[in-house]
């Protein structure tokens, strides 16, 4: 399996645990707060170069706050999600990539 779930909260594992779909409901939380970060960069320009790199920072410090916070851990391929998310809005940023 491509997403992994770490957690003490049954209601998740359950989730998680559904077959074909879990992985993907998953997913969805972590990347929850695009269509977010989106509609925000669009009524509040914060003057990145590349709007995406806002995106990317959002994604990476909600993903570090479900991680340490509520210790809920979602990775692909055993990397974190925060940690993904945070090398490529850095790197967008100071225009790296």
């Amino acid at each position: 399996m491509i997403i992994s779930l770490k957690t003490h909260h049954p209601f998740l594992i359950s989730i998680m645990n559904i077959p074909l779909i879990g992985a993907y409901i998953i997913l969805l939380l972590a990347l929850l707060p695009v269509p977010i970060a989106i509609i925000a960069n669009e009524i509040w320009s914060y003057g990145f170069t590349d709007e995406n790199a806002f995106i990317h920072m959002v994604v990476a410090f909600y993903n570090l706050i479900l991680s340490f916070i509520f210790k809920i851990r979602i990775a692909i391929i055993f990397i974190p999600f925060w940690l993904i998310f945070l090398v490529v809005g850095i790197s967008k940023i100071f225009n790296l990539a």
